[in-house]
């Protein structure tokens, strides 16, 4: 009985003789490469202690080079007002890739002193890199530009990197480095990104650290080498992931008598001639020759197998791979070929006689049995995997950029590190870190030395795999770069490590970033232009780009809102300036505070410009020692100026409105008050056809006061209507005649027209107390000075002018301007008031005249008062229905209507006429002057 044994390779289609050597002696060393090569491939010689155990050590001492480095210092992060983060991500890794330069070398740093945090973003030279402050400027303006609302500054005093990180590196003594492949992780719910660093740096609140990230550049030659030697590795290895085996197994019997009887008688002569000449060749499967083994040599094979496995108990033993290899490749199956040629040349005579008898018998009886098993080595196909896989991320990492990444974390706190090191692990670990996970070394054996001198210079470790049985520096089969506490990933890995925070932190504020125009409208450049401001992108400025109109569109009226605080007064400050710097003339209402007051004051004391701002304050006669003009003002007086027809009843009307929504009026009192008006007018002829001649006076509050009991008793009410009709409309009147406020209402002639609507002024009437007086003087001055340019424009006989003739800047514009309460128009005094207004802006826009809305509270306004003003200045809104009354004016994007509750001190966004889109603008500071 005899017994063979075949072994077929899973690329071969002939069974190979096994020479003796066992098929499990094969299937061994095949699992022992495969579990070799995984260990190595996922570095897993450093889950051990690999500083404590010597197999990572320090290079003979060499102490860095100082290279040229400049940083960024981030103040600012933008925020997608969606919350959507994806836009963003793509945005740091597009910056990264942006400075995968191997002239230089990326450093990423954040540091924290427990509360406040910063962070920092270094550009080192390296070999040809000669001018890091430029390439660093160029990142800055790029991560801004890709980043909206980011903002970083260029770091001009080292004093502030000493005291942030160097300062922290040499005192602190709790250091780790991470190693191990970052992936991102899949996230159920919208608009999240739950790997942005502002979670790691919530997560070590109260604890001071300094995290930083090493990026060194790798070329693509390195990359290459790495790609190739991956696939080469591949390729080997899968020799082994399947292997047939074939045993066959036979039995017989067989016997034979044979009895031969004869003669044979034979003579001749040979002469022949022979050449021949073979040729054979044998080889392995991995490249290695395979001859027939010897006793000795079959020992030597076994003793080789029991020493890769004495190496793998002991060590893990991946170092050696390439010897690994050509061990194996000794014991794997062979095939071979053999050649013969020749020559053959003969000559022969013969005589042959001969004669026989032969009988014979035979019997023959077998079995035989054979049978095949097919071994599949797990190991090596998870290896083929492991190989596909690393070839792929280097594959991206020649597109995008490959790094030499060292991410390492100190503190001066032990629980601080091992937090951070749990922290960190959970964070970047992904469904793609099975290749290598991600894991922490304590660099604290070797802290104190060139560990922390290496890190102080913003440098790798000079740190090295050691065998620390004979101190023999090893070799990653991969390269240089697997043989540190470092890690090759491509850009997307990197931006990971080296990201942005999402959500506020303290010391590093958000900016809700959104689209808007950066086009700003070109004025005419035949007409004067006003500078306003200085356009955004994403709350960042972006160089010289200002946003500047044409003064003559703000015929077309302006409104500017914002909280308190905003940045409205600095707006309107700016108009004043532009007023004055291009001679036009302004009336400034101010119903409360002296802003305005002191700044005319202030111009006119510095001497700013040519001409002075006429200031009136309704209730005093000076302020300091600086006397003020007394403004006149009586209800009843006409525009009249020569060539122009006196609009009495119009007048009249607006006045009779004026009066209802200013004074409570109930029940029969708006008729009376009609009346009243009527009578007094006509009795001094003002209503007939031909008016009185100009030196007759305007009829006075108190010539109406004194004529009300009159008029309510011939009305023939009972007497007590009639006295409490008489009573409340005296009391209205009266209140208008007390005190500093009749010689302001109570007087027939009122200040000039030209006086107030054709030079600047500025009129405050904080003096007054009550609100109904401010709401009735504001109507008072926007009426006349809309009688006063109806006038002018009909003496001009010109058409509709569309050039600026006069700006009237109305703050607190609600109490003028207020929407109705009630439903009912016409029933509702303010409503009427509010309409009338709206009107008179329409109409007063074709006599050269602007009007500039200034109301912090854009909800309480009438519609049409946002509606018909064509430049629209917004400062910061908080209310939602504020926000919602201007985004609907402005046509904003539900993303650009965010932005306004986020808007900073002095910024706005603002829409013109001559606008496409609404742009964000930083408006220009306009300084009060101060006296020398």
């Amino acid at each position: 009985m005899a017994e063979e044994t075949q072994i077929i390779s899973s690329e071969d289609s002939e069974p190979v003789p096994g020479e003796n050597i066992s098929a499990e002696t094969l299937m061994a060393a095949g699992d022992a490469l495969s579990k070799s090569m995984l260990f190595t491939l996922r570095r897993d010689y450093l889950y051990c202690s690999v500083l404590e155990e010597g197999f990572v050590q320090l290079l003979p001492e060499t102490p860095p080079q100082q290279q040229d480095i400049a940083f960024l210092e981030l103040e600012q992060v933008g925020k997608s007002v969606d919350g959507s983060p994806q836009e963003y991500i793509r945005a740091i890794q597009t910056t990264l890739a942006a400075c995968h330069d191997p002239r230089y070398r990326l450093i990423f740093l954040i540091s924290s002193d427990g509360l406040r945090n910063k962070i920092f973003i270094g550009i080192s030279a390296q070999t040809g890199g000669t001018q890091p402050k430029i390439f660093a400027e160029q990142l800055g303006q790029f991560l801004s530009s890709n980043w909206p609302g980011t903002r970083v500054r260029s770091v001009t005093d080292y004093k502030r990197i000493v005291d942030q990180v160097h300062v922290p590196l040499s005192t602190y003594r709790y250091a780790r480095a991470f190693t191990g492949i970052p992936s991102t992780k899949l996230s159920n719910i919208p608009n999240e990104y739950p790997q942005s660093l502002d979670r790691f740096m919530r997560g070590l609140r109260g604890k001071p650290y300094v995290y930083m990230v090493v990026a060194e550049p790798m070329s693509e030659k390195s990359v290459g080498e790495i790609v190739s030697t991956c696939q080469t590795l591949s390729g080997q290895v899968h020799a082994f992931t399947k292997s047939t085996i074939q045993r066959s197994q036979s039995s017989g019997l067989s016997e034979t008598s044979t009895k031969t009887e004869g003669d044979t008688t034979t003579e001749g002569s040979t002469k022949g001639r022979t050449d021949s000449e073979t040729a054979s060749k044998t080889k392995g499967v991995l490249g290695t020759s395979l001859e027939k083994s010897t006793g000795a040599s079959k020992g030597l094979k076994a003793a080789g197998l029991a020493g890769v496995s004495g190496l793998l108990l002991a060590t893990g033993g991946p170092f050696l791979l390439s010897g690994m290899l050509g061990m194996f490749g000794q014991l794997l199956p062979s095939t071979g070929s053999s050649d013969t040629t020749g020559t053959s040349t003969s000559e022969s005579d013969s005589l042959s006689r001969s004669s026989s008898l032969s009988t014979g018998e035979s019997t023959t009886s077998g079995e035989s049995l054979s049978f095949g098993q097919e071994y599949l080595n797990k190991h090596a196909e998870a290896c083929i995997k492991l190989l596909e896989k690393t070839t792929e991320r280097f594959e991206v990492a020649r597109a995008q950029g490959c790094w030499n990444v060292g991410v390492y974390l100190v503190s001066n706190q032990a629980e601080a590190a091992t937090q951070a090191q749990a922290q960190f692990k959970a964070l970047v670990s992904g469904e793609k870190s099975t290749a290598e996970p991600i894991r922490a070394h304590d660099l604290g054996i070797l802290w104190d030395g060139q560990i922390q001198v290496s890190l102080d210079a913003f440098q790798q470790p000079p740190l090295r795999l050691f065998a620390p049985q004979n101190g023999e520096q090893l070799h990653h089969p991969l390269g240089k770069f697997f043989e540190n506490l470092t890690t090759p990933m491509n850009t997307d890995e990197l931006s990971l490590l080296a990201n942005l925070p999402l959500r506020e932190i303290p010391g590093i504020p958000t900016q809700p970033a959104a689209y808007f125009s950066l086009n700003p409208p070109v004025p005419n450049s035949s007409t004067p232009g006003l500078q306003l401001g200085q356009v955004l992108e994403g709350g960042e400025e972006i160089g010289d780009l200002n946003y500047e109109i044409d003064t003559d569109t703000l015929t077309r009226h302006v409104f500017i809102t914002g909280i308190t605080g905003s940045g409205k007064s600095n707006t309107c400050r700016r108009l004043i300036e532009e007023m004055m710097t291009q001679g036009k003339n302004f009336l400034v209402i101010e119903p409360a505070k002296d802003e305005y007051v002191q700044l005319a004051l202030a111009y006119n004391k510095a001497n700013t410009f040519d001409r002075k701002i006429a200031v009136y304050v309704p209730g005093r006669k000076n302020i300091g020692k600086t006397p003020l003009d007394q403004l006149q003002l009586n209800p009843f007086d006409i525009i009249r100026i020569p060539e122009a027809t006196a609009q009495v009843m119009p007048h009249l009307d607006r006045l009779k409105s004026i009066f209802n929504a200013s004074f409570p009026m109930y029940e029969i009192l708006p008729v009376i008050l009609e009346e009243a008006l009527v009578d007094l007018y006509s009795s001094q002829g003002w209503l007939e056809e031909e008016l009185p001649p100009d030196e007759v006076q305007c009829p006075t509050l108190s010539q109406m006061h004194d004529r009300l009991s009159g008029l309510i008793r011939s009305k023939g009410y009972e007497e007590r209507i009639t006295l409490n009709i008489t009573a409340a409309m005296k009391t209205r009147i009266s209140s208008l005649m007390r005190g500093w406020k009749g010689n302001l209402f109570d007087l027939p002639t009122s200040t000039p027209w030209a006086d107030l609507f054709d030079r600047p002024v500025v009129i405050n009437l904080q003096q007054m107390g009550d609100d109904a007086d401010k709401c009735f003087t504001m109507a008072l001055l926007l009426n006349f000075l809309y009688e006063y340019r109806q006038a002018q424009h009909e003496i001009e006989g010109s058409p509709e002018s569309s050039t600026l003739r006069h700006l009237a800047i109305i703050e607190e514009a609600h109490r003028i301007l207020r929407k109705a309460s009630s439903s009912v128009g016409e029933s509702n005094p303010q409503a009427k008031m509010g309409d009338m207004f709206s009107d008179i802006m329409a109409e007063i826009r074709a006599y050269g005249q602007g009007v500039a809305i200034i109301d912090q509270v854009p909800a309480k306004l009438i519609p049409d008062a946002i509606k018909n003003t064509n430049l629209k200045i917004i400062h910061r809104l908080v209310a939602a229905d504020d926000r919602d009354a201007m985004a609907s004016a402005m046509a904003l994007t539900e993303d650009q209507a965010k932005v306004i509750a986020r808007l900073k001190v002095g910024q706005a966004i603002v829409s013109g006429i001559q606008d496409d889109m609404a742009s964000w603008v930083k408006i220009f500071f306009s300084p009060i002057p101060r006296p020398d």
